[in-house]
């Protein structure tokens, strides 16, 4: 591994950290007023998705059809802008951004209903939609 290549995956190894203080915090205190603090705060937003743009930024100038292949998506050419290291990163930030906004929803919607969610919200965590699918189907008005 030259050090462009372990750069890339220490930048990994943090991202992954960063966002588990988030997580634990909705699932381990939910009520504590530093958690409802934080979960309200957007920076770590800011900060993921700053980074997600420049990882996609960099994948597409380094992929001459990346562009076309993202406005015009197929199978086979959203896998090859994802089949290398910087883009199965770039579709994990992705992928860690969006599941951990998804979860703080989830966390506020429940604060606001007076009704636990951290089953939801470790679902969220764990795969993201799953979560998602699973609050909406506790919620649903009838």
């Amino acid at each position: 591994m030259n050090k462009k290549t372990d750069g890339l995956a220490n930048l990994f190894r943090v991202v992954n950290l960063v966002v588990l203080p988030f997580w634990l915090l909705m699932l381990i205190a939910p009520r504590w007023s530093f958690t409802r603090k934080l979960m309200k705060n957007n920076v770590i937003f800011l900060a993921m998705g700053g980074l997600y743009t420049g990882l996609l930024a960099t994948g597409i100038a380094t992929n001459p059809g990346g562009m076309k292949d993202i406005m015009n998506p197929e199978l086979d050419s959203i896998t090859k802008l994802l089949g290398n290291r910087q883009g199965a990163f770039t579709g994990w930030v992705h992928f860690l951004t969006f599941d951990l906004f998804v979860g703080r929803w989830i966390y506020l919607d429940s604060l606001e209903r007076g009704k636990p969610a951290r089953l939801s919200i470790l679902l969220s965590f764990v795969a993201g939609p799953i979560g998602l699918t699973s609050y909406t189907l506790r919620n649903l008005k009838k």
